[in-house]
């Protein structure tokens, strides 16, 4: 049980004040709160202790910081000192190996610059088409369910979309159906896996992980549909500019040296997780909102319909899309999949006065962050409006991060909103959605924010 009375989970040095939190249990801390409900066990030490509070997890202490300042700290001012370390990255790490995500140092310095000028939004443009398509074809899907009212599961839908969507942008055409379903599914079940990794890794290696052997089964899975692909693209590049080519054609500035086999299969990867669960999860959650809103939706489906009637979007019509985007946006700041981040102290560190030893696991909880009465007026309404330029301005840079921040802000930010906005755009020409009354959304923390039992909607045709 947790203890009620404060807790100094460190004492500090002259000058620094004692980090207060919540110690749990002997030995495991509050892992069992955590395994069942990260979110709801952090919140409630972050309620009760304020902006900087620590907790112990297993075998880890791990320092809150939920204050815009401290986002700034962290990821601009001393970003140096916070590495990516810790059983949270190492459980990514089984899955994707050595791309971005999860990288950290020289390698991430290589890897990014690589990287970067393939995901300029002007060689982002060339696969709006790409996107549409697959798009369309995955919406169209839903028809015979708009017509006979037939409920749908929003998230798991969405899912599939995404990774269509990303794949489509990924090889310029389709893979097979069987293998389509088969990535899916052991994507799904590696993320469960990693789910449970990320919270028991620093827990001794002997322990038995439930779910260990599907999660091996499932990485093997993934590594045989994607490096045939990979070595078929090196035998034969595509004229198209697709996201793999762009990858295959990537040198290092100053080697002039490409990707390994290995580095462009850890990078695919990587991508294709954050299609299949952050992308989708933020689509489906922006669609909740929608739902819940009338207003703001009939604005998205009538700047859809202002494009040109039924015809998909194109790249040019992404700047007419603002409330669009603005939408995804506030949707990203109440619900965003990014709840958590977790950085190590390489050496001790003062963060708003409290002393941070060296080694240490600091969080950044940006579910707070998003909601922090410091920057946001009634933090818990939905309101795309504050993501006009105007009200932006100003704004500290600190408060939102749904796509992280500073120099490890995500690579994927501009494809993945670029995705969003045709997605949505092309969702509400064709469909009016609606939430299935009496079906409960429940938030569920894992490595994203998801709801727990999915989202039944029911769509009637436009």
């Amino acid at each position: 049980m947790v203890n009620r009375s404060e807790q100094t989970c460190d004492t500090g040095a002259k000058r620094a004040l004692a980090v207060p939190g919540a110690s749990g249990y002997p030995l495991v801390g509050l892992l069992p709160q955590v395994l069942l409900d990260p979110l709801q066990a952090l919140l409630g030490v972050v309620k009760r202790h304020g902006d900087v509070a620590c907790v112990n997890v297993g075998f880890e202490k791990i320092y809150l910081l939920s204050h815009p300042d401290h986002v700034e700290h962290v990821f601009h001012a001393n970003s140096g000192n916070f590495i990516k370390d810790g059983s949270m990255w190492a459980a990514g790490q089984q899955l994707a190996g050595n791309g971005l995500g999860t990288t950290e140092g020289s390698a991430w310095l290589r890897q990014r610059r690589m990287m970067q000028p393939q995901f300029h939004r002007q060689k982002l443009a060339v696969m709006t088409s790409l996107l549409a398509e697959a798009a369309a074809e995955g919406l169209e899907a839903w028809r015979p369910a708009a017509e006979n009212g037939q409920p749908i599961e929003l998230l798991k839908e969405l899912k599939s979309i995404s990774t269509h969507t990303f794949l489509r942008a990924l090889l310029s055409t389709s893979i097979n159906a069987k293998e389509m379903s088969e990535l899916t599914e052991a994507v799904n079940v590696a993320f469960r896996h990693i789910n449970v990794l990320m919270w028991t890794n620093s827990l001794p290696q002997w322990l038995p992980i439930p779910g260990s052997r599907r999660f091996q089964q499932a990485r093997r899975t993934i590594d045989r549909i994607i490096y045939p692909i990979i070595r078929s693209r090196y035998r034969q590049p595509c004229e198209g500019g697709d996201l793999l080519d762009l990858l295959l054609v990537a040198r290092d500035a100053d080697t002039g040296e490409g990707m390994s086999e290995q580095q462009v299969r850890d990078e695919l990867v990587t991508l294709l997780v954050a299609a299949h669960e952050t992308t989708a999860t933020a689509l489906a959650w922006t669609v909740h909102f929608l739902c819940g809103h009338p207003e703001a939706a009939q604005r998205v489906a009538a700047e859809a319909s202002s494009l040109a009637g039924d015809r998909p979007p194109e790249f040019a019509d992404l700047g007419k899309l603002a409330y669009t985007k603005m939408a995804f946006q506030e949707a990203m700041r109440l619900k965003g999949p990014l709840w958590l981040t977790v950085r190590r102290a390489v050496a001790e560190d003062n963060i708003a006065g409290y002393r941070i030893p060296a080694g240490s696991l600091v969080a950044i909880v940006p579910y707070v962050i998003h909601r922090h009465p410091a920057i946001w007026q009634r933090p818990e309404a939905f309101e795309p409006e504050r993501f006009t330029e105007a009200n932006a301005k100003g704004r500290h840079r600190g408060a939102y991060l749904p796509f992280g921040a500073g120099g490890h802000l995500c690579i994927g930010k501009s494809f993945a909103t670029m995705q969003a906005q045709l997605l949505l755009a092309m969702l509400f020409q064709r469909y009016r959605v609606s939430l299935v009354p009496g079906h409960k959304v429940e938030l569920q923390a894992a490595i994203v924010l998801r709801p727990r039992n999915g989202i039944l909607v029911t769509l009637a045709p436009a």
